[in-house]
């Protein structure tokens, strides 16, 4: 009489224990499932703010740059005013600003903010 009740006993505690455990598994599964989903919300965040500093970067950029081309300008119409000064030179000046120009266009066009494609977006042909 003692030797059943005993088990019944033990196999009660032993299912309450395993009960408790898979309850304990489910919450952590839930836990791990919420920590994914917040992993991936940062990651989002996190390209997005390296996206929002590379626009300010080329942004700042540009404006440098259209400040130096404004200035280039103004040396372009004294050269053309001189009458002196060699065509060559002139040709050569008005392609390097024509080139400034556009590798700053070439940057700022970049879709997918990773540092091989910003590289790629200037690299010389």
């Amino acid at each position: 009489m003692i030797l059943p009740l005993s088990l019944l006993l033990f196999g009660t505690t032993i299912f309450f224990f395993l009960n408790r455990l898979e309850h304990q598994n489910k919450k952590l599964t839930e836990a791990l499932k919420k920590l994914k989903i917040a992993l991936t919300e940062v990651e989002t965040l996190k390209q997005r703010e390296k996206e929002n500093i590379y626009r300010a970067t080329v942004h700042g950029t540009q404006h440098i740059m259209n400040n130096l081309l404004n200035q280039l300008s103004l040396v372009s119409m004294e050269i053309k005013r001189s009458p002196d000064f060699d065509p060559a030179i002139a040709e050569s000046f008005e392609k390097m600003k024509g080139q400034a120009l556009e590798l700053v266009n070439q940057l700022s066009s970049v879709e997918e903010i990773e540092e091989e494609n910003i590289k790629d977006s200037v690299r010389p042909d």
